[in-house]
């Protein structure tokens, strides 16, 4: 599972961006096709669920699942040991004083 807008989507329904257009607003520079492709990909991947809620017209909201809040603690603790490692880094070659 790669590409780069997979963390932005899942992040965006983890924030309470629930429906399509909702999602496709809260991050720039992504487009329809793009979307629902990534959408069907995490879907497959059981890190969204898809729910279909029957009014008039027909409503489909997403919801993360347990497996897609694991990966972004997961995301936050590869970015943060990287951090530590150029803070560290930088203070042994007298970058930072």
């Amino acid at each position: 599972m790669g590409g780069k807008w997979k963390i932005p989507i899942i992040l965006s329904i983890y924030t309470g961006n629930k429906r399509f257009n909702d999602i496709l607003n809260s991050i720039p520079k992504i487009t329809n096709r793009v979307l629902s492709k990534e959408l069907k990909h995490l879907e497959e991947f059981f890190l969204i669920t898809t729910g279909i809620i029957s009014d008039y017209p027909v409503r489909i909201e997403y919801a993360v699942t347990l497996s897609s809040i694991f990966l972004n603690h997961f995301h936050h603790m590869v970015y943060i040991k990287w951090f530590f490692n150029i803070i560290i880094s930088f203070t042994c070659f007298g970058l930072f004083r």
